[in-house]
């Protein structure tokens, strides 16, 4: 039950701001990323909230790695070009540190989630197949370039995810978001819009 539970507000979240959110806030350009931030932290807090049981031990790594990809992100914003290439604001990097947040704190709900429900049986490759199903509808997303590279690419991240944060625990957690976070930098770069995904 708590794996339909995740995937529900998995789409339900991600068909929000793809459908109804993004969408609009990309015609006001300048307050773009205060409003997806804002978006993606409300979604993160909820999300907490509904998987406090499987969560509650593993928040203290997932905070620790947004304060320091938000920080990171602040620092190339004004201290880099990066953003000059990306089309869509100088912010963005600040930005995608929400986006991660959300993504992580659904990344170890369902780690958890399956291990309590496979236990001693538990593979990190179920993980890999249940974060490249959450994947799934970028396939019919026509303007998405890299979509088939980025189902291939959830899959081997949810089993590197899995792998770092069961066998390392806290730390594990920690490495799992700042990887998450660095792995959409030259993916961005490459397509210069991070809607292109």
């Amino acid at each position: 039950m708590p794996i339909a539970i995740w995937y529900v507000i998995w789409f339900l979240i991600w068909g929000i701001f793809n459908t109804r959110f993004n969408w609009k806030i990309a015609k006001t350009k300048k307050e773009k990323y205060y409003q997806t931030s804002f978006f993606f932290l409300l979604s993160s807090i909820a999300v907490y909230f509904i998987f406090e049981n499987f969560l509650s031990k593993s928040i203290e790594p997932i905070l620790l790695g947004f304060i320091i990809t938000v920080g990171l992100g602040i620092f190339f914003s004004d201290y880099y070009p990066y953003y000059k290439h990306i089309k869509n604001g100088k912010y963005f990097l600040v930005s995608l540190a929400f986006d991660i947040l959300l993504q992580q704190v659904m990344v170890v709900a369902g780690i958890k989630i399956l291990n309590q429900y496979f236990g001693m049986n538990y593979n990190n490759l179920y993980f890999g197949v249940m974060f490249s199903a959450g994947h799934l509808p970028v396939i019919f997303l026509k303007w998405a370039k890299l979509r088939y590279f980025y189902l291939v690419l959830t899959f081997l991240g949810g089993i590197g995810f899995s792998f770092l944060i069961n066998e390392i625990g806290g730390v594990g957690i920690l490495i799992s978001f700042l990887l998450h976070y660095s792995l959409y930098i030259p993916m961005f770069y490459y397509l210069q819009d991070e809607r292109k995904i």
